[in-house]
């Protein structure tokens, strides 16, 4: 496949200073002696792919260095010479309603400061900011300050505060996820909702084995009891403490119509994308195509 580089042409810069094409490449990962590149999306299994490739390329050695992980996020980077010399490309995609409600139930349901650039900063914030951070114990004391503000926030809430920034502005775990993409074309695409045709065609092509990190790293949804409860309305500390119970609202518990027609807006070429790739039949919701 000709590898066609997605975003050396949005700016007329020196590539260097492409700030679309940097991003996409510094979320794209060499998988060393079989020439292939994964690009990484955050809540897409990452924690996962990251982990296997990890092992694969011979960094570690066992289950117990999960954590090594979350220090080496650009170990792998690829340089511009792989990018393009590479044999075999994939990504894995996720339902884009599905990953914001993830996003909300792990993050921003514990007050994750990933949250802050949502809020319109005023001259009390500032000031606060300012003089917290003379020291360590004032700066905990903001950190604190800024985790209860975030979670007061609903889901409603939360999706109208990303519709109203520009996505370039967004954390890495709300950003869209095409933005990710270093490549016009992938061999493989993916779809997180049908993860054992991952597991088999990346053993079979690169022999890469699927090490799944989810019950050490406990970042997902996977081990909590999925409860059927009118959710949109709840706070984000709300969801903390049924999580904290053992129990979480299915994702579509959390949307109501208005919330449904914001994301598709917003994600709407992750959406397209996605459709593309594997049909609509395992997003959360098709009817606001």
């Amino acid at each position: 496949m000709n590898r066609t580089l997605k975003y050396v042409n949005k700016e007329k810069v020196n590539l260097a200073n492409n700030i679309y094409h940097k991003f996409a490449a510094n979320h794209a990962l060499s998988v060393y002696n079989v020439n292939a590149i994964y690009t990484y999306i955050p809540k897409n299994a990452c924690s996962t792919l990251r982990f296997s490739i990890a092992l694969k390329n011979g960094f570690l050695k066992n289950k117990g260095d999960v954590e090594w992980i979350h220090e080496n996020n650009t170990t792998f980077i690829a340089s511009q010479r792989e990018l393009v010399t590479c044999e075999y490309s994939f990504v894995i995609l996720r339902c884009p309603y599905r990953r914001i409600a993830s996003a909300f139930f792990d993050k921003i349901s514990e007050g994750n400061l990933l949250a802050k650039p949502l809020f319109k900063r005023n001259l009390f914030t500032k000031i606060m900011d300012k003089l917290c951070s003379l020291n360590k114990y004032s700066n905990r004391y903001r950190n604190k300050f800024w985790s209860k503000k975030i979670k007061k926030l609903t889901f409603e809430d939360f999706i109208k505060r990303i519709v109203a920034i520009q996505p370039h502005k967004l954390d890495n775990h709300l950003r869209p996820q095409i933005d990710f993409l270093v490549y016009d074309e992938y061999d493989d695409y993916f779809c997180l909702e049908r993860i054992g045709l991952l597991q088999n065609t990346l053993k079979e092509k690169i022999n890469l084995e699927i090490h799944d990190t989810r019950k050490l790293i406990k970042h997902d949804a996977s081990h909590l009891e999925k409860i059927n409860i009118n959710a949109n309305k709840l706070t984000a500390g709300e969801i903390s403490n049924l999580k904290n119970r053992g129990k979480i609202p299915k994702y579509e518990s959390v949307y109501s119509d208005a919330t449904k027609k914001l994301v598709y807006e917003y994600y709407k070429d992750d959406i397209k994308l996605y459709i593309s790739k594997f049909g609509p039949e395992t997003l959360l919701f098709n009817n606001f195509r």
